[in-house]
């Protein structure tokens, strides 16, 4: 998945960079993000109707910063303690779930799936950086792990109308404690339906849209800046199917932003790339529909 996001704020005074006079801080920290994920999932079958299922999310951010003058000017050579030009990559947190399918007494071609599981706390994680802000240090407000176990759950529902597939979702993911450092990490909580449009056996054509609720992120009981949100997302994508059940999906996604606990923080477009392969080992289990 690949998306980008913008965020520009006015500096707090006590978040000013240590060892410049006060005239000559910067007023605003402008930042651009384009974040990329890449996220193999592997479901194992044990059964007809249940799986085991886990993804080995590898994370990048490239993160470009700019800085505002009292007067709007860019100031090319200033350097920040909290804002660099850089770019981060690792591995996130693995989620880890069992996951049961019901195709049967349903309808011919519906299916239900729920997934309940955990995220596991793999990921690196930072010390508070608005502390170390206060305190004039160098730190890092970009990081790709909780270092928390998070409980997880999905619950979807295909529904066959005719040749073409109506593809209902929720999913949520909770942190319920903080971590050694004190960062206890957002929860959400998504919701939405996907219509699928078969144009031949071959290519559906899909009209997407999501709700997505975050609740912040937290450093004790400060708000972590540009956590907590209400989206609206819609979309499109087109997806290729195989007659062996594999199939290669590409969509685009637009958020559309109700509100926001804290920050500007604001996400353009969405793009998702999704390849589902089929192999031998999970000839017993039931083919994803969705």
């Amino acid at each position: 998945m690949l998306s980008t996001s913008h965020t520009s704020h006015y500096v707090d005074p006590a978040q000013y960079e240590p060892g410049i006079p006060a005239s000559e801080q910067a007023d605003q920290h402008v930042v651009d993000f384009m974040f990329f994920n890449l996220m193999p999932q592997f479901n194992f079958y044990f059964s007809p109707n249940w799986d085991v299922g886990f993804q080995l999310p590898v994370r990048m951010a490239n993160i470009n910063a700019e800085f505002l003058g009292f007067d709007g000017e860019v100031l090319d050579a200033f350097s920040s303690i909290h804002h660099r030009t850089e770019t981060l990559v690792g591995l996130a947190d693995i989620p880890l779930d069992v996951g049961w399918t019901v195709q049967k007494p349903l309808p011919v071609g519906h299916q239900l799936t729920l997934r309940l599981g955990t995220t596991l706390p793999v990921g690196k994680t930072e010390p508070n950086p608005f502390e170390l802000g206060r305190q004039g240090k160098d730190h890092q407000h970009i990081f790709f792990g909780t270092g928390t176990f998070n409980p997880t759950w999905s619950l979807s529902y295909v529904l066959v109308l005719g040749e073409h597939q109506l593809f209902l979702f929720g999913e949520g993911l909770h942190a319920l404690y903080e971590n050694d450092e004190g960062y206890q990490s957002y929860s959400m909580v998504t919701s939405g339906s996907s219509f699928n449009y078969a144009i031949n056996r071959d290519w559906q054509l899909s009209a997407i849209l999501t709700a997505f609720k975050e609740w912040p992120a937290r450093w004790g009981t400060e708000i972590a800046r540009n956590s907590g949100r209400v989206d609206i997302i819609p979309g499109a994508g087109v997806r290729w199917l195989t007659e062996s059940g594999s199939n290669i999906s590409l969509s685009a996604q637009f958020p559309i932003t109700v509100a926001t606990d804290e920050g500007k923080m604001r996400m353009p477009f969405l793009i998702s790339l999704e390849m589902n392969w089929m192999g031998e080992m999970f000839a017993q289990g039931p083919k994803t529909t969705n």
